[in-house]
């Protein structure tokens, strides 16, 4: 018998789809309208479980919108679920391989700006990815204000790129060993990885003696490489630089999708913590001093996932309530699905708009 995703996957390699969706909390019925071609329930995709969460229907569609194909997510997975990164990202390499190119992720947030009142939808044009282990200390230790003496050219740097270390195994021995002053520099960019040895970078002289006495003792699991502290500036800023994970030829195509649908359309910042407790107001006073406009517990690991396989990205973010200590109520997830719901035939209008313009 020929397992349920194989349909799909026979109708994408017939013509790759225009775009896939991920439906955040309430969401699930944004796409209804659109012919159903197939439809697979999570827990039979490869390498997938189903999805836990109230709101999230947790199966993959595949629509006709236009004479084209659409997959929609209808739900998604979350870290707070329990759920290592590799099963959160899963759908995104799903869609990756389908053919997609166009990635769509909608989310329910809570608004912090002043604009993103409850019922609001806003166009994400940046995040701040703060799932990470010591996400924050970052913000303090790197800040490279206007005293930073920025080295010429940048790409003179290039030999201190960051290396995605995500399925290697680093030996415990050495990640106890290592003080925390390499840990804070290498954190950020481990230089490299060449057959089991680890190429740490230090710009402390005593800290470069202790990886290399390190060395010798762990029998070469590491490599010291001595780096003068601006050159591991340059690193850290060229890291921080990069360009925004959303597209802005796809945020162009929501502005102009918002006018056609007759939509209002805010654009903003949004956080990313792990959940799943709400904020408190003391959080969202911080994460609204570091410029953020909405804060919620998924969509940004996809978009990164998504850019790293090259991938276009649009984020749409639709505001649930205020923010704690913004709210005037308790917080809860029953309002965050009322209000979503509420607000579905709005993004529903939007996301056609957008696609139709996708299409032409």
């Amino acid at each position: 018998m020929n397992h349920p995703f194989a349909a799909i996957e026979t109708a994408c390699r017939a013509q790759p789809p225009l775009a896939a969706l991920v439906l955040g909390s309430g969401l699930n019925d944004v796409a209804d309208s659109w012919p159903r071609l197939h439809t697979v329930p999570f827990a039979e995709l490869p390498g997938m479980p189903k999805t836990t969460v109230a709101g999230h229907q947790g199966r993959l569609c595949l629509h006709e919108f236009a004479g084209r194909t659409v997959l929609v997510f209808q739900g998604r997975l979350h870290f707070y679920e329990g759920h290592p990164w590799d099963i959160v990202e899963r759908p995104v390499h799903i869609a990756r391989e389908l053919g997609v190119r166009n990635l769509i992720l909608t989310n329910a947030s809570g608004g912090i700006g002043p604009a993103q009142e409850a019922g609001t939808l806003m166009a994400i044009r940046d995040h701040i990815w703060a799932m990470r282990p010591d996400w924050w200390r970052w913000y303090a230790q790197f800040n490279f204000g206007e005293n930073f003496e920025r080295p010429e050219p940048i790409s003179k740097y290039q030999q201190f790129e960051c290396v995605d270390l995500t399925d290697v195994t680093v030996p415990r021995a050495v990640i106890d060993m290592i003080p925390e002053s390499i840990a804070v520099e290498n954190r950020v960019f481990p230089l490299s990885l060449d057959r089991g040895v680890l190429r740490l970078c230090t710009s402390k002289v005593a800290d470069y003696d202790f990886l290399q006495r390190l060395n010798f003792i762990l029998n070469r699991d590491i490599q010291p490489v001595f780096a003068d502290a601006k050159q591991i500036g340059a690193a850290i800023a060229r890291h921080y630089d990069q360009p925004s994970h959303y597209s802005q030829r796809l945020l162009a195509g929501l502005r102009l999708a918002a006018a056609d649908a007759g939509v209002e359309l805010n654009e903003g910042v949004y956080a990313c913590v792990t959940g799943p407790s709400y904020e408190t107001p003391a959080e969202i006073c911080a994460f609204r001093a570091l410029g953020a406009d909405a804060i919620g517990m998924s969509t940004v690991h996809e978009a990164i996932t998504a850019r790293q396989l090259g991938m276009d990205v649009a984020g749409i973010s639709c505001i649930a309530n205020r923010a704690a200590g913004i709210s005037p109520t308790p917080l809860s997830h029953a309002e965050v699905l009322a209000v979503v719901t509420a607000a579905a035939n709005k993004i529903g209008r939007l996301l056609q708009a957008f696609l139709d313009r996708l299409n032409d």
